[in-house]
């Protein structure tokens, strides 16, 4: 088990390097009210799903009235992407990650009984 240094001085740390049962670690440090966990990387600011979304939407006309219409068209994109997908993003990511150590932690939990359990008996 890694010791807790590795969660007081953790900031930014990637969804490839948070594996066995360390999430599980966080979750609980964040409901004792240690830290918060933010899992950030989809909104409208910093995505080329913005950007794909973006030229699908917007019409290529050079009016003033296309101009405004696009704006609009973009403005309710960013709501969409910043208060409806990045936040079920977020919630499925933080659901499978917590499974994800679940499991691991039910494996070894598993592994253990069975080295007890399967112990073979001395006999005299």
């Amino acid at each position: 088990m890694p010791c807790d240094q590795d969660i007081k001085y953790i900031t930014a740390k990637p969804l490839s390097r948070i594996e066995n049962e360390f999430f599980l670690r966080l979750v609980k440090a964040e409901k004792e009210g240690f830290l918060t966990i933010s899992l950030t990387g989809v909104s409208s600011s910093n995505t080329s799903l913005f950007k794909e979304l973006q030229k699908l939407i917007t019409s290529t006309g050079s009016s003033e009235v296309a101009d405004a219409w696009n704006n609009e068209r973009t403005s309710a994109l960013k709501d969409a992407i910043d208060n409806l997908l990045a936040p079920s993003i977020e919630r499925d990511l933080r659901l499978e990650l917590e499974l994800d150590s679940a499991k691991y932690v039910a494996r070894k939990c598993q592994q253990r009984l069975e080295q007890h359990l399967f112990v073979k008996t001395k006999s005299f």
